[in-house]
């Protein structure tokens, strides 16, 4: 047997015979494909042409009047049931022999088919079955054909004769004999058990018996539901024949119905829509020969169309469940299947029935929007849909609702729009906005779906007015209803039908009143506002906006808990979203959000509020920062009030902001700022070259005006706090990065001639405050602050031409001083800072001079910006050494000097606060390591104003250490301990033997701290030449007076400290020895044993 996949097997998707080139054969839809497989058994059911028969459809054939079968019953005589007839009159001359054998064949084949189920295709039984059934249809086929070709009533003006007698006779005697073999045939529901039950299955197997029966008792329906409206064609008018044509079609229809029922009844709700109505391709070929059938002939001869006759079909099974007592008609058949789930089936055959209509008589797709419309039937999902909803106490489950409205979907997206169908969701849906719409089983994948940010909001809605046939498995009975609303608006505005709209949203609106919105909770505000994002994204955006801030308005602020605050201001900033999105004004929208706002930040600033409280507050700030970062990143100009959402409550917030809530306003504040500044020179960019104003797009100047009144918010509300926290003792890293836009910002502003609000504030000014003031601005943001606009080279050209070459790099350098003096801790800023300062040509030039000096300096702590910091200070000594000349060194003192700065007043605010023991050690290294290699610098005999007093009265010898009952703080005595050797050094290369203040200096040094740091004497036999805390700091800055070649100055201050212990601690005074003489003299003893040169000895 040729088992023949090429061919089709049931008109209009399946001709018999193979397809040429001119006419290719039809494509099923995608949203049909589903359980089209093709079946074996149908290529041997309706192969009963030729392969050379002509490739056009059947039934397009048919239903244009063309000869049904053009290339088949040409010879004067044809084969039917193995026997040879005349073919121009067998019909007529034998019709009830003809038929009787039709009868018998069948007869056959349900004998032989009905013995077994196991049988194969391939089983002689089954062989001989399938010849019966195609002699069968070949008969019918020959029927088909004489009836167009052959037969025609005769004509009333030829004189009677058996001839024309029996033509006269023959419509009716051909008539009974259709109806007889149609009730020979039978239904399907008398097919064998279980026949249905297995073709039915999702899974049939298109080889199977039961599938073969299936197959051939609905081709023999087909084909005398075809020979009645080819008989019709011929006789119109006569009223037998309609009728009988009629109830042969609604027959098949009704059987193909049962079939859809039983398989609709073993699917489960998931599957439905995986899953249609047809067991194979061939039933969804019959459907749609049927469509286009009854179609035909509604409109040739007014008859039921296909959806009447569907819909008579179905309405006695919804009729048992408005009255389940009901008996059923006495024409029903005892074993036709009854549905599990009436209002389900008819969804489900509707879903699937419908895209029928998308198909041609060629059985190719078309676009209904190109051709003809797509055929609705509104009429029968109204009566659905007020079958659902007619009684409260029996409404659909959310498992069934959801099933069905994914249906009614379906069939929005095929069907021109219908507002009686919003009309009646929303009849539903208002009355249950807050109930939860949870599917058993299905825990919390059931639950209703809040986004938590307006961006997610927004593409949420966004994907449902899009692509509104992609339901998804998370969307609820609601989602699905806006889905349906979105489809159903669209289309009326692609349609041009904005009237049904005005019509239908009076009923919307006036569902919503001052009683009704206080009844909303958290859901139902959600599911409030997702209605209207709807309506904003496929309506008029303005009205929808102004409709829901009037409805917001109801809802009384005193009793709003903070859910749904947080969820009033998710929506509207997603409508802002909106906005963005069709280029459209937010400000009404951002009024009232900075309105909520302000008055949060108000009562977060109130020193009344309890923590619990400030929470909930804090978390509503937080979801308004996120909220507004999103509209800003989702602008493209800031040109649409964005700026409106800068409330005037931030500065307050700012000022009672813990460190954690300060660093993420500020994190805020500085990506706003970015993204403005971005935008601004773009426009300022093309602003020279802009010539052509365009109307769809706002112009440079509108921009400027737009983005300078962004300014000057930023200016008056924002900047005065980062101006003041920078003060302060612990400013958070994140104020310097939004400084930093702060100057880049007014260099914009000020480069192009622009104000920015303040007047007088300048980018120079704003730098000077920031990265070069020494007593206002915290270290560590002067160091962020300088990392960050360093490398803006095009900003940093245009400051070193305002304040000058020289003046640039020695502020600079004395800002890197300052930083690393004020933060000892190893920081990366702090590391950038050193490596960028480190590029300016002076710096560059000044380590080259002693790189091999600085390198023996070492701060002990494997610090690297400390070690650089120290190296670059005995360069500097190093260089002033080395100059030239009293001009040369005139201008070098000066030009370090101004590196240095003022060392007294950067000290005293830290010795004040007294810090740590391992910060306050590294501030005296740093100035110990700048008086022993600068003190020339620092002090000048007769200059009033040289810094060595004052550094030596601040750190070294302070007025509490000659105060008995005060002292110093053992820090700062540990301090002074582990650096005295340093500025005794340090003052040791000055003039000691002249200058009677350094003198004077060192015995005050000596008699104040000889004693105070004395060791054991088993201590002082250590050998060490380096600072320790074992070694007395005398012997750590003696070290060089004892080698064999003694430096010169150490050795003069060696002279001058043996003085002092001489004067305070070995002259007798009377009869009593001096006090501490057994440690002097070990100390002595110890200096001496140190000593290898015997001329430093002799001295």
């Amino acid at each position: 047997m040729d088992m023949d996949l090429e061919y089709s097997i049931t008109p209009p998707l399946s001709p018999c015979n193979e397809v040429d080139s001119e006419d290719p054969p039809p494509r099923l839809g995608q949203s049909l494909i589903q359980d089209c497989v093709q079946c074996l058994a149908c290529i041997e059911c309706f192969k009963v042409r030729d392969r050379h028969t002509s490739s056009v459809s059947a039934i397009k054939r048919i239903l244009a009047g063309k000869d049904p079968s053009p290339e088949c019953f040409h010879d004067n005589t044809c084969e039917l049931f193995g026997h040879t007839y005349v073919t121009g009159v067998a019909l007529l001359d034998t019709t009830s022999h003809l038929f009787c054998q039709a009868r018998q064949c069948i007869s056959k084949i349900q004998a032989l088919l009905g013995q077994g189920s196991n049988w194969g295709l391939l089983d002689p039984i089954v062989n001989e079955a399938k010849k019966l059934h195609s002699r069968v249809m070949t008969f019918m086929q020959y029927v088909q054909t004489f009836v167009h070709r052959s037969f025609s009533l005769p004509d009333a003006t030829l004189p009677p004769s058996v001839y024309t007698q029996r033509l006269a006779s023959f419509p009716s005697v051909l008539v009974v004999e259709l109806q007889t073999l149609s009730m020979f045939n039978g239904r399907i529901s008398e097919l064998p058990t279980g026949v249905l039950q297995q073709c039915a299955t999702s899974t049939m197997r298109p080889d199977s018996i039961g599938s073969l029966l299936l197959h051939m008792n609905l081709s023999t329906q087909w084909s005398i539901v075809q020979v009645l409206h080819l008989l019709h064609a011929k006789l119109k008018g006569e009223q037998e024949l309609i009728a009988s044509s009629a109830e042969k079609a609604q027959e098949l229809l009704q059987d193909m119905l049962n079939v859809a029922i039983v398989k609709h009844n073993k699917l489960g709700y998931s599957e439905h829509h995986q899953h249609g109505p047809f067991p194979d391709g061939c039933l969804q070929d019959l459907w749609l020969s049927l469509i286009q059938l009854l179609d035909h002939r509604h409109n040739q001869y007014s008859t039921d169309s296909f959806w009447c006759s569907f819909h008579s079909c179905l309405t006695p099974l919804l009729d048992d469940i408005t009255n389940p007592s009901q008996s059923q008609p006495s024409d029903t058949p005892a074993t036709q299947p009854k549905p599990r789930d009436p209002i389900g089936l008819c969804w489900w055959l509707l879903q699937y029935i419908a895209p029928l209509y998308q198909y041609n008589q060629n059985g190719q797709l078309t676009n209904g929007k190109q051709g003809r419309p797509i055929r609705c039937y509104w009429l029968l999902v109204e009566d659905l849909l007020k079958l659902m909803f007619a009684s409260n106490d029996a409404l659909p489950d959310e498992a069934h609702m959801q099933s069905y409205l994914k249906s009614c979907l379906a069939l929005c997206h095929l069907w021109e729009p219908k507002g009686s169908v919003l009309t009646l969701l929303w009849g539903h849906f208002h009355k249950r906005l807050n109930k939860k719409l949870i599917v058993p089983g299905q825990g919390v994948r059931s639950l209703a779906t809040i986004c938590q940010t307006p961006h997610s909001w927004y593409e949420h809605c966004k994907e449902r007015v899009a692509d509104h046939t992609a339901s998804h498995h998370h969307d609820n009975s609601f989602d699905l209803f806006l889905r349906i609303l979105a489809t159903q608006l669209k289309h009326m505005k692609e349609t041009g039908a904005a009237q049904g709209w005005k019509q239908l949203q009076g009923r919307f609106y006036s569902k919503f009143h001052g009683r009704s919105m206080k009844e909303l909770d958290e859901t139902g505000l959600s599911r409030f506002l997702s209605l209207f994002l709807t309506f904003a994204l496929v309506t008029d955006l303005s009205d929808a906006t102004s409709r829901v801030l009037d409805f917001l308005d109801l809802l009384p602020t005193d009793t709003l808990t903070h859910g749904k605050l947080m969820l009033i201001w998710r929506g509207l900033f997603t409508l802002c979203l909106i906005h963005e999105d069709q280029s459209c004004d937010l400000a009404v929208v951002a009024d009232r959000l900075v309105q909520g706002f302000n008055t949060v930040c108000m009562e977060m600033s109130s020193k009344s509020v309890d923590s619990g409280r400030k929470s909930q507050l804090w978390a509503l700030v937080l979801s308004y920062i996120e909220a507004t970062q999103e509209v800003f990143d989702a602008s493209n100009k800031l040109h649409l009030s964005e700026e409106k959402l800068i409330g005037s409550g931030l500065s307050n917030l700012l000022e009672v902001s813990s460190e954690h809530e300060m660093r993420a306003l500020l994190t805020f504040l500085q990506t706003i700022m970015a993204r403005h500044r971005i935008l601004y020179q773009q426009v300022l960019m093309q602003r020279p070259a802009s010539t052509a104003k365009s109307d769809t797009s706002p112009g440079p100047e509108m921009l400027m005006h737009k983005y300078q009144a962004f300014a000057r918010i930023l200016w008056d509300r924002i900047h005065p706090f980062i101006k003041r926290h920078a003060s302060t003792q612990t400013p958070p890293s994140e104020l310097a990065d939004v400084a930093t836009s702060f100057t880049l910002l007014a260099a914009d502003l000020k480069l192009h001639n622009e104000g920015s609000g303040s007047g007088q504030t300048t980018p120079q000014e704003l730098f000077r405050f920031y990265g070069l003031d020494d007593h206002k601005v915290h270290h560590s943001i002067t160091v962020r602050y300088l990392c960050h606009l360093l490398p803006n080279h095009s900003f940093t050209e245009q400051l070193q031409a305002a304040i000058g070459p020289a003046q640039w790099a020695s502020s600079l350098v004395h800002a890197w001083l300052r930083c690393g003096l004020q933060s000892p801790q190893s920081s990366t800023p702090m590391q950038e800072l050193t490596r960028l300062v480190f590029k300016l040509g002076e710096v560059s030039a000044i380590l080259d001079s002693q790189i091999q000096s600085s390198s023996n300096v070492i701060d002990g702590t494997g610090n690297p910006h400390k070690h650089t910091m120290l190296q670059f200070i005995q360069a500097l000594g190093h260089q002033f050494n080395s100059a030239q000349g009293l001009q040369e060194r005139v201008l070098k003192r000066q030009t370090i000097l101004s590196y240095l700065g003022d060392l007294v007043e950067l000290s005293q605010p830290m010795l004040r606060n007294m810090r740590s023991a391992s910060d306050l050690l590294w501030i005296y290294k740093v100035i110990g390591h700048v008086v022993k290699y600068c003190s020339s610098i620092l002090y000048v005999k007769g200059k009033s104003q040289a810094q060595l007093p004052g550094i030596l009265t601040e750190l070294i010898l302070p007025p509490a250490l000659f105060n008995p009952k005060k002292g110093l703080p053992s820090q700062m005595l540990s301090a002074i301990r582990e650096t005295l050797h340093l500025f005794l050094e340090g003052l040791a290369s000055l003039d000691l033997q002249r200058d009677e203040f350094i003198q004077r200096k060192v015995q005050e040094i000596v008699q104040q701290y000889f004693l105070r740091f004395q060791v054991k004497s088993s201590t002082l036999a250590t050998t060490s030449s380096g600072s320790s805390s074992a070694n007395h700091p005398f012997m750590v800055a003696l070290h060089k007076s004892c080698a064999r070649q003694p430096n010169p100055q150490i050795s003069a201050l060696r002279e001058l400290i043996l003085k002092a212990i001489r004067q305070q601690y070995l002259i007798y005074h009377g009869q009593q020895p001096p006090s501490h003489l057994p440690y002097t003299l070990a100390f002595l003893q110890e200096l001496l044993h140190r000593t290898y040169n015997p001329q430093q000895i002799a001295r």
